[in-house]
C-alpha cells in the first residue's frame, strides 16, 4: 500500500503555519496564562484515577481575583476531590457556587483580602478525576469554558489559555511529525491552546 506523500506534506505544512501564528499571537503583550498540567495525559486505563492543575500566571500584572469554569465529560469522568492551593493566600474569598456539580462542569472563585496586590504564578487547583470503568477508549479533553483574571484595578487581564487531553485505552504509538494520525493530534493539542481576552464588566 502506498502513502501519499502530498497529503502528509500538506499536513505538516497546515501545522507548521497554525504553530507559527501561535507562537506570534502570544509573543505580543499578553503574557498571562492559565494552563492544566500535565497538557497530555497517556495510556489511561478505566477505573484509573489522574491529577490535574490549574496554574495560574499574572504575568507582570498584579492578581485580584480568578474566576474559572472547567467542563469534562461527566460519561467518562468523575472528580474525586478539588484542593485549593491557596493562589492568593488562606485568606481568600471563595465564591460560594465553587465546586464541582456532578454534572460536567466545575466552578470555582477566589478574591483576594489583602490590599496589596502583586504578581502570581502558581498552582490554584489540583482536581482529582477518576475515570470511568465504563468509558470507551478514546481521547478525551478537559478544557476551559470559562477564564476571568483581575487585576488590582479590577480591571480584566489577558493572557492564554490551555486545556488537557486524556488518552484512555490503548492508543497507536505515534512518532511525532510523521503520518496523518500524528499530524491530526498534533493540531489538537495546538487548538486547545488559545488566547482569552476578558470584556466582562465589573
Amino acid at each position: 500500500m502506498w502513502n501519499n506523500d502530498k497529503d502528509i506534506r500538506r499536513v505538516i505544512i497546515t501545522l507548521t503555519t497554525l504553530t507559527m501564528i501561535i507562537i506570534t499571537m502570544g509573543s505580543g503583550s499578553a503574557t498571562s496564562s492559565v494552563m492544566m498540567s500535565p497538557e497530555l495525559h497517556e495510556d489511561i486505563s478505566p477505573g484509573e484515577t489522574i491529577h490535574t492543575n490549574v496554574d495560574v500566571d499574572s504575568g507582570d500584572e498584579p492578581l485580584r481575583a480568578v474566576q474559572i469554569k472547567i467542563v469534562y465529560d461527566p460519561g467518562v469522568f468523575e472528580v474525586k476531590n478539588i484542593a485549593d492551593n491557596n493562589l492568593l493566600g488562606q485568606d481568600a474569598l471563595r465564591s460560594p457556587d465553587s465546586g464541582d456539580d456532578g454534572a460536567g462542569t466545575i466552578t470555582y472563585g477566589i478574591a483576594s483580602t489583602n490590599a496589596s496586590y502583586g504578581p502570581r504564578s502558581d498552582t490554584l487547583l489540583t482536581i482529582t478525576f477518576q475515570v470511568k470503568e465504563t468509558a470507551d477508549p478514546g481521547v478525551y479533553d478537559i478544557d476551559f469554558r470559562e477564564v476571568i483574571l483581575r487585576d488590582a484595578n479590577n480591571d480584566p487581564i489577558g493572557g492564554q489559555v490551555t486545556g488537557s487531553d486524556i488518552m484512555i485505552g490503548d492508543q497507536v504509538k505515534r512518532t511525532p511529525g510523521f503520518g496523518i494520525l500524528s499530524a491530526l493530534m498534533s493540531l489538537s493539542l495546538l487548538c486547545s491552546t488559545r488566547l482569552f481576552v476578558m470584556v466582562h464588566k465589573k
